[in-house]
This record gives C-alpha cells, structure tokens and sequence, in this order.
C-alpha cells in the first residue's frame, strides 16, 4: 500500500508542476535571468509578452498543456505577408523569435515544470544571407511621416512621442550613431550646428556639423528641469556615464 500512495504521490507532484500557469511560468522564467541587463533582458521580455499573447488567443491556460502540433502550426503561420499583424514578421525575426521559443520550453523541461519538450522537434528557421540597406530619402520621409501619424492616433497627451522620434531619427540619419548614443545625447554635446560627443560603447571621440533643420528640431525639444551632469575629459566636458539622461531636450 505505501508503493501504491508513494506512486500516486509522485504522479500529483508531476500534475502539479506541468498545470503551472502560463502566466506564472513566464514571470519564473524572466525572474531567473540575473545575468541578462537593458536591451538583451527587454529583447526576451518582448518575446515572452508575444508568447503570453499566442497562448490566450489559444485558450492555454497552463504551461502543461503546449503541444508540439500547436507550436508547429503557429511557425507555420509567421511570415512578412501573414494574414494576422501579430505574425507579420521578418525571417530574421521568425528566426530570433522560434530561438527564444525552444529556449523557454526547453528551461521549463529541464526543471521539469513540465515532463516533455513540446517544441524539440520543431525545426530551427535559418534566415538566407541579407544586407542592411540604408533607408532612401524617401522612406526616411515616410518614417517621419509616421511619427506623425503616431501622435494624431495617440489619445492622451502623455502619450505623444513623435517630436521625440523624429529628433532621434535625424540625429541617426545625420551621424551615423547608435540608438544608446542618439537617446543619452546631451544638451551640451550641441554648439551652434556642431555636434562632439564621446560614444558609450566604443568611446570614439564623434565631430560633426548637422544641417540648420536638424539643429531647429532639436533646439524645439522641450527642456526639462534636471541639469546634465558632466565631467572633464582633458580635452572637453562630456556626459556623466553613470547616470544617462534618456533624450536630448534639456
């Protein structure tokens, strides 16, 4: 008889662990990455809040009850052209999305939240060779367009990043700087039309002369109260990196 409850135990304990909610099982998975940091943890975010969005419009309430069959089928459907915005995406995205995919079921077997890896069969996507073309002037004009069309279709006010966006963009365009560089810009960095800056990642030192229209956008920026604290370089004050000030307004 104490084989039999001892079995029977183990198989309560086994239910237990593959009827973890979803929900649940997403927190557990994201909360064990203490090594991940900014951008890398924010990447797996969105793809665990896109899997979140997969499982309740299928109705899956536990981690448990993924198959094989269902993942397989949602692949399938992932394609710049998909019917579903949602499944609208690149190959190298399709790629980067099924990796983190088999990367969370295969955490959640090897824990044994659940007893079997519904994704293990499921074929890797390989994207073909491409290159990163730069945008031409007129699809930079359409981007901008749409920082626009952001704002009109945002309902609160708080909401309107568009004068934001387009000052980033330009900043890109007529620089050439990384995203992490363009957001921690300073209001110092910019005198008359010339821009100097030290970037973060590789500390180049960066000189440049921006068109007057750039300059007018971010001169119109809003400027808020909190000062940008700077340290001597030797040469030049350049940003304080231990506390980044995110946009170029101030």
């Amino acid at each position: 008889m104490s084989r039999i409850a001892e079995g029977e135990a183990k198989k309560e304990a086994a239910k237990a662990l593959t009827d973890t909610a979803f929900t649940k099982a997403i927190q557990q998975y994201l909360g064990g990455m203490k090594t991940q940091r900014g951008s890398s943890l924010n990447a797996y975010r969105s793809t665990m809040r896109r899997l979140q969005r997969w499982a309740d419009a299928q109705s899956i309430a536990n981690v448990g009850d993924v198959t094989g069959q269902m993942l397989d089928r949602w692949r399938s459907e992932w394609s710049p052209e998909a019917k579903e915005k949602e499944n609208r995406l690149a190959l190298t995205t399709q790629a980067v999305l099924l990796t983190r995919v088999k990367a969370f079921f295969a955490w959640a077997t090897s824990i044994r939240m659940i007893d079997h890896n519904p994704a293990l069969a499921i074929k890797a996507i390989t994207p073909g060779p491409s290159e990163t073309m730069p945008l031409t002037a007129k699809q930079f004009e359409l981007v901008l367009e749409s920082t626009r069309k952001y704002d009109a279709e945002c309902r609160y006010n708080a909401a309107k990043v568009g004068e934001q966006l387009r000052a980033i963009f330009l900043i890109q365009r007529w620089t050439g700087l990384r995203i992490s560089d363009a957001l921690v810009l300073p209001k110092p960095a910019l005198v008359d039309n010339r821009i100097r800056l030290t970037t973060q990642k590789t500390e180049a030192d960066m000189d440049c002369i921006l068109p007057d229209h750039v300059v007018e956008v971010l001169n119109s920026l809003p400027r808020r109260k909190e000062n940008t604290p700077t340290i001597s370089s030797g040469r030049r004050d350049v940003p304080h990196r231990s506390k980044p000030i995110s946009g170029f307004g101030r």
